[in-house]
């Protein structure tokens, strides 16, 4: 029995937005890094780093890339783990599903608390809200899926009717799958 399509797409959903955001934290970081002078964006003249408006601009600076490191940590590790949720519904493996579930929540309770501590643009907290509220939907699914992959025997006879009628096939079929013996001669 293959795997549900709902699955296959919660992964490749995952695997997209979270590549996105690797990403787009990593672009950030770049940014960050490459910053050759600071400038004050009212004058557009350069501003001397060691003066008041420098140093807190450099240390905003360093905040800054502290903040993006560690998202892009978060968001590669999920990244990662929606790889293995790819490959654990291919191949049937309930540890990769497992995997995929701890490590969403984690990075969801994380980047929902980090949320309200750091102030992002509209857009950014919008669209974070957005792919959060989206993988919280998903893991019925994909906990679903791991509990079927999990338990199979319990799965089979306590589901759908359709559910236990393929189980029972399937155990007819595999029961009379023996060896073929000669027939026996019962004397008349």
């Amino acid at each position: 029995m293959a795997c549900p399509k709902w699955s296959l797409f919660v992964a490749g959903f995952s695997i997209v937005c979270y590549s996105l955001s690797v990403l787009y934290m990593f672009g950030g970081l770049v940014g960050l890094y490459n910053l050759p002078k600071l400038t004050n964006e009212d004058t557009h003249k350069n501003i001397d780093p060691d003066s008041e408006d420098g140093k807190e601009l450099e240390h905003m600076n360093h905040t800054e890339i502290a903040a993006y490191t560690v998202f892009l940590v978060a968001d590669l590790s999920t990244l990662f783990a929606s790889i293995f949720l790819l490959i654990g519904l291919k191949k049937k493996i309930h540890q990769s599903l497992y995997l995929w579930l701890v490590v969403s929540m984690i990075d969801v309770l994380g980047g929902t608390m980090v949320l309200f501590f750091v102030n992002e643009s509209k857009l950014e907290t919008g669209m974070y809200l957005l792919v959060t509220l989206s993988i919280t939907v998903f893991w019925y699914p994909i906990y679903k899926e791991y509990k079927r992959l999990r338990f199979p025997e319990q799965s089979a006879s306590s589901g759908s009717p359709m559910a236990r009628i393929c189980h029972q096939t399937t155990e007819y079929v595999h029961h009379t799958k023996q060896p073929a013996t000669a027939p026996i001669d019962v004397g008349v």
